[in-house]
């Protein structure tokens, strides 16, 4: 498959490993539907100034208390300093099953504060309930590559994959 040279970056918080695992296979699915210049980083690696030299930005963090782990949130804050609009965007967060919302819909109200475009719906990532320590669920992985793939594709102008949240 031909590759187009856009640059994108998946930007995660992890407590337990499970957000960066699931970030990692976003971020495979982008290259292999298409993009080559994709770049994995936890939010303590990434300045915020960073995120302007990307056409695509993924961010994802894991559901805490219903919402956003408090250091994503000062990263999302330190966000309003560096012009995102018009920037392709999505989010994932990584929640417990049966959470309706998480993560993910603050991330989606920051995204579209900046003027950012959003791609496709978010996708939430599950776990056992309770199980803060996972490991995810089956076929969660798989999602998140298709999430990745679907993402790349819809770049370069290919029929996306249909996400729906379950």
């Amino acid at each position: 498959m031909a590759s187009l040279t856009l640059k994108a970056i998946v930007v995660y918080y992890t407590r337990f490993g499970n957000t960066r695992k699931a970030a990692e296979a976003i971020s495979d699915g982008i290259r292999e539907g298409g993009l080559e210049a994709v770049i994995c980083k936890d939010v303590k690696d990434v300045k915020p100034e960073e995120l302007a030299q990307y056409d695509v930005i993924i961010f994802g963090t894991p559901t805490h208390y219903g919402g956003l782990a408090d250091k994503m949130l000062a990263f999302m804050e330190s966000l309003r300093q560096v012009n995102l609009k018009g920037k392709n965007s999505a989010a994932f967060d990584t929640r417990y099953v049966g959470e309706k919302t998480g993560g993910l819909e603050e991330l989606e109200k920051y995204m579209k504060e900046f003027g950012m475009n959003i791609m496709l719906r978010g996708l939430p990532v599950l776990l056992p309930a309770g199980d803060a320590w996972g490991p995810i669920r089956n076929g969660e992985l798989r999602k998140c590559k298709e999430f990745g793939t679907s993402i790349a594709q819809k770049i370069i102008g290919k029929n996306a994959y249909s996400f729906q949240r379950f």
